[in-house]
C-alpha cells in the first residue's frame, strides 16, 4: 500500500524540509557560531537540489509521463505559489493569514540563497528590496524546483533507457 502512494507523500517533502530548515537557520544563528552556519547555509540548498532531483527521477521510474510527472510532483509548489500570490499581492497586509502566507513559502525556501541575487534585477528601484524582488524570489524558486525535478526525470530516463538497449 505504501509502495503505491509513497510518490503521492514524497511531494509534500519540501513543505516539510523548507518548514525544518527555516526552524534550523533561527537555531543556528541564535547559537552564534559561523562556521555551522555557513556549512549548513550552503549545504542545505545543495542537498535539496540533489533530492527534488532524486525525487523527478523515482517518477521517472514509475513510467509516469513527463507532463504528468512535474505537474504531480510539483503540484504542492504549483499551488503553494498561488496562494503566496493571494496573500502578498491579491489582498491587503491586514487581511493576510499569517499560517497560509508562511506556508506558501517553505516549497522553495530550502534553495531560496541561489535566487535573490537574480530576483533582484526586477526590482524597479534598485536602493531598496521590495515586493518585486520577494515575489521573483518565489517565482524563480518553484521555477529552480521544476528544472531539478526535470533534470532528474530525464536523466533516470535515459540511464534506464541505456540499460535496456544494452
Amino acid at each position: 500500500m505504501l509502495k503505491k502512494i509513497y510518490l503521492l507523500i514524497i511531494i509534500f517533502a519540501p513543505l516539510i524540509i523548507g518548514y525544518l530548515h527555516n526552524m534550523v537557520t533561527i537555531l543556528i544563528l541564535s547559537i552564534h557560531i559561523p562556521i555551522i552556519f555557513d556549512i549548513y547555509w550552503y549545504g542545505s540548498p545543495v542537498l535539496m537540489a540533489y533530492f527534488w532531483f532524486w525525487v523527478g527521477g523515482k517518477f521517472a521510474q514509475r513510467n509516469i509521463k513527463i507532463f504528468a510527472s512535474v505537474l504531480l510532483g510539483n503540484f504542492v509548489g504549483i499551488v503553494s505559489i498561488f496562494v503566496y500570490l493571494w496573500q502578498f499581492v491579491l489582498i491587503p497586509d491586514n487581511q493576510r493569514n499569517i499560517f497560509l502566507a508562511s506556508t506558501s513559502m517553505y516549497f522553495s525556501s530550502t534553495i531560496s540563497i541561489f535566487i535573490p541575487k537574480f530576483a533582484y534585477l526586477f526590482e524597479p528601484d534598485k536602493n531598496h528590496i521590495g515586493m518585486v524582488t520577494l515575489n521573483a524570489v518565489q517565482i524563480m524558486g518553484l521555477l529552480l524546483m521544476i528544472i531539478m525535478f526535470t533534470a532528474g526525470y530525464y536523466y533516470k530516463k535515459n540511464k534506464t533507457k541505456s540499460k535496456d538497449s544494452n
